[in-house]
């Protein structure tokens, strides 16, 4: 058995808004689309106890297609970042070369054109 770790306050918070949300979920009159959903949502507290135990729950496994981009999701979004910044630069009359480079410099990295 793995062993527990410091639950992730992210974590509690989302563990504490599904468990409120499956609590308030209406299911006197059970459709199939409610009893779906608590289903997912138990699985997605379970999942979220497995992640507390180092394990990583097939709901929360990532899907292999898109791990394998060139850029993973981080990256994208830092890269998001950089090109807001060149942008920001470039309204205050950098020329895109000087914007890139000031960029880079800020972030230790080498400007791409």
């Amino acid at each position: 058995m793995a062993k527990k770790t410091t639950p992730n306050p992210s974590r509690n918070a989302l563990r504490r808004f599904i468990s409120d949300y499956l609590s308030g979920l209406d299911l006197d009159e059970p459709s199939d689309g409610r009893i779906k959903l608590r289903r997912i949502l138990e699985e997605a507290l379970e999942g979220l106890d497995d992640l507390d135990s180092g394990e990583v729950p097939s709901i929360f496994t990532p899907n292999l297609a898109k791990r394998q981009r060139k850029y993973p999701a981080q990256i994208r979004r830092l890269h998001i970042k950089a090109i807001v910044h060149v942008d920001a630069l470039k309204r205050q009359h950098y020329k895109k070369g000087e914007a890139l480079k000031a960029v880079a410099d800020a972030l230790g990295g080498h400007p791409r054109r």
